[in-house]
């Protein structure tokens, strides 16, 4: 006897086909009315065996290849946060405060000062940070108010449109004596060698987009620890009290008049 679906041959017993699966019951058994019959049935036990082991072989694949995707490094998307970025980002510059210092300003004194060149000024080679700091905020204060005798300076510091004045200038700040003749040095080579050798400087009277502005100013030092700090500059829209305007007021109105 041969299985009617593979044609494999067959034993004379009820079973199933060793190839395709099929029951099958020998010709003149039980409800087959008189005829060999092969019908289809759930596998027997030994196929189904077989079927699960292949099953369980094929899900432990699975399981390792996602166990080693998640462990090999660089395998996890960046988050858009930790993207690099092309884009050119500018610093501007520090200003290390913007307001005027409760501490006083330390003692110093006019070394010299010389029309359209600038004022030296020296102060005690002990004089800490936040001191220099009060100094500028005071020549700043002193240079608005156009009170420049109060701080030493009893002549002309510039020359506009023929005339001599205060309209602009630059105090240089020394520590000690030795380097404060560097301002007034023609060939560059000072008392301590060539470049600036200040511990700060307040300058006004500066050209703000092409424009000359006796109020846009600047103050700079050099710290203890060698960094140069803006201390202030006119873009802090800081303002001379009322009552101490008038002198400045009076003499840019002149030069208006006599330009």
């Amino acid at each position: 006897m041969n299985c009617s679906r593979c044609g494999f041959p067959l034993g004379g017993q009820q079973g199933f086909c060793p190839r395709c699966g099929a029951t099958y019951r020998p010709e003149g058994g039980p409800n087959v009315g008189g005829s060999q019959r092969l019908q289809d049935a759930k596998p027997g036990p030994a196929q189904a065996n077989s079927r699960a082991k292949v099953f369980l072989i094929i899900a432990a694949g699975v399981l390792v290849l996602a166990i080693l995707v998640v462990s090999i490094p660089g395998t996890k998307q960046k988050t858009p946060s930790s993207q690099s970025s092309n884009v050119a980002v500018t610093t501007p510059a520090t200003i290390t405060t913007a307001k005027q210092p409760t501490i006083p300003p330390p003692k110093f004194r006019v070394y010299r000062s010389k029309l359209d060149e600038g004022t030296s000024v020296v102060v005690s080679p002990s004089t800490s940070d936040e001191q220099l700091k009060s100094l500028l905020w005071l020549f700043r204060e002193k240079v608005r108010a156009h009170r420049f005798k109060d701080v030493g300076i009893l002549l002309p510091t510039s020359k506009q449109w023929g005339q001599e004045g205060y309209l602009s200038g630059m105090i240089v700040i020394y520590k000690g004596n030795k380097c404060a003749s560097e301002l007034f040095s023609d060939s560059g080579l000072g008392p301590c060698g060539y470049g600036d050798h200040s511990a700060a400087e307040y300058q006004w009277g500066l050209l703000v987009d092409g424009v000359f502005n006796t109020d846009a100013d600047s103050g700079e030092m050099t710290a203890s620890d060698g960094t140069i700090a803006t201390v202030f500059d006119y873009h802090d829209h800081w303002q001379l009290p009322a009552e101490l305007g008038g002198s400045a007021d009076a003499e840019k109105q002149a030069h208006k008049q006599n330009p």
